[in-house]
């Protein structure tokens, strides 16, 4: 049986990859860099283990997208899934805007009661 909407479905997701694909070639070459275009369907934590496995990847070096906890907690974490299974060594690289605002929130979060004992902690 042929699924009409299935098939618009993976059409997009073709459709979005191929435009993907443009725009990272096009960033690319600003550096006079080879890479290879690997696209494969299902859970993309998985799907990238075993692309590092199968390859041999010395390293992994991902994205954070900058969700905040309780978004990571109901819709996971690819990068955290990485961490954790892959057999090689992962670096994730956080957006610099992201990070401060996820700081300041933690910061305004943990003693905002006026009472005047906030920790300070020296690095």
């Amino acid at each position: 049986v042929v699924d009409p909407v299935l098939d618009q479905v993976n059409e997009a997701k073709k459709k979005a990859a191929t435009q993907m694909k443009k725009e990272v070639e096009k960033h690319i070459k600003k550096f006079n860099k080879h890479f290879t275009w690997v696209s494969r369907e299902g859970k993309p934590g998985d799907e990238i283990c075993k692309f590092i496995y199968d390859n041999k990847v010395d390293y992994l070096v991902m994205g954070d997208r900058g969700w905040t906890t309780v978004k990571k907690a109901f819709l996971g974490s690819i990068c955290n899934y990485c961490v954790h299974h892959a057999p090689c060594s992962v670096v994730i690289v956080k957006d610099q805007n992201m990070a401060r605002a996820d700081y300041l929130q933690n910061e305004n979060n943990e003693d905002d009661d006026d009472d005047g004992d906030d920790k300070v902690t020296s690095i």
